[in-house]
């Protein structure tokens, strides 16, 4: 078989376009190989689920770059932290550079209880099942993303979420969730698939680690509408290390744009059942963990800062973020807690 060119003299476009998406994952491919599992300190069913997907990703690069640029979505406003992919901004102008590009996002923000599926992390750690609901403290939190945009419907991604709790009695940063999946876009449909880790800063057997798929449907395509309508997504995740329980999660969302504002007004509601979560990340309990464990419901704002600063685009998007929610615990097999709770951040994306 011939090797592609290794430059763009006597190759078409296309073909020059094609090997430099190919070199660009085979250097990720090498680069996680050796050094994520050392540095997240996985188990080995993670690094070979992480292995894996890498290998996948370059075998597939080539021809997901020659695939037609698949419409994307618009952007939602920033919320409450999440490590699966869901659809991206706006159909990139024709004027960007062509070719491989990463796309960043960083996220910094404040919130009055760190609430991760249905479970209050900033309650005493530790604590009776009944008693996870009794929070104190601040929760800072910060989440970054880097998506490769190889100019196809592939679009492989590296996720980091950390929260800083400051009244945790055993560790400040009180977790570190890592994440890389890869995820497949078109105009009507996004489907990402992936490895999470799940790190514990010095709590000892605490650390453990999921497989996970989540899927979007951009409603409005299907409807003939130019914009989607209610955003509807499942997610299913499989924990690796403890007791192999699984949490599945459905949620509608609808972004309301106040023209001449930059003001975004996203509703957001979901439902969560979990099966055989003896165990939830740092949280123990006795119950059999089977049901339908929280429902949320909520409200997201985002207010873009480019103007109101002066920021011009090539400095990337600036945006300031709010968001309220109401999560209900619903069965009482399951571990949770209801509490009110909400936040502010600040997010920038090239």
């Amino acid at each position: 078989m011939t090797r592609p060119p290794h430059t763009r003299e006597g190759a078409s476009t296309e073909a020059a376009r094609d090997f430099e998406a190919y070199r660009f994952l085979w250097r990720i491919r090498v680069t996680l190989e050796l050094q994520f599992a050392s540095l997240l300190r996985v188990k080995p069913i993670t690094v070979t689920l992480t292995i894996a997907l890498a290998a996948v990703l370059s075998s597939v690069s080539a021809i997901a770059a020659a695939a037609d640029e698949a419409a994307v979505w618009p952007a939602s406003p920033a919320g409450p932290e999440t490590v699966y992919a869901s659809p991206g901004g706006p159909a990139a102008a024709a004027t960007e550079p062509q070719g491989p590009r990463l796309k960043w996002e960083l996220s910094l923000g404040y919130a009055s209880a760190y609430v991760y599926r249905g479970i209050d992390h900033s309650a005493t750690v530790g604590a009776t099942p009944d008693a996870i609901d009794e929070g104190g403290g601040s929760s800072f939190q910060f989440s970054g993303r880097v998506t490769l945009d190889a100019g196809g419907p592939w679009h492989p991604f590296v996720d980091l979420f950390s929260n800083y709790w400051d009244t945790d009695p055993v560790s400040n940063w009180q977790e570190l969730r890592p994440t890389l999946g890869l995820q497949w876009q078109s105009k009507a449909a996004a489907v990402s698939a992936g490895v999470t880790s799940y790190v514990y800063p010095d709590r000892t057997g605490d650390n453990t680690s999921e497989v996970f798929m989540r899927a979007d449907m951009n409603d409005g395509d299907l409807l003939g509408r130019e914009q989607p309508i209610l955003n509807p997504y499942g997610l299913v995740a499989c924990e690796l290390d403890a007791n192999g329980g699984w949490y599945g999660e459905l949620g509608i969302s609808h972004n309301w744009a106040i023209a001449g504002l930059g003001l975004t007004v996203t509703p957001v509601a979901r439902v969560a059942y979990t099966y055989r979560m003896d165990e939830a990340f740092i949280f123990e309990t006795d119950r059999s963990g089977s049901g339908w464990q929280h429902a949320d419901l909520g409200l997201q704002l985002s207010y873009r800062l480019n103007t109101l600063l002066n920021l011009p685009a090539s400095d990337g998007n600036w945006a300031l973020g709010a968001f309220l929610f109401r999560t209900s615990h619903l069965a009482d097999a399951t571990l949770g807690g209801s509490l009110t709770w909400g936040g502010v951040n600040v997010t920038w994306r090239n």
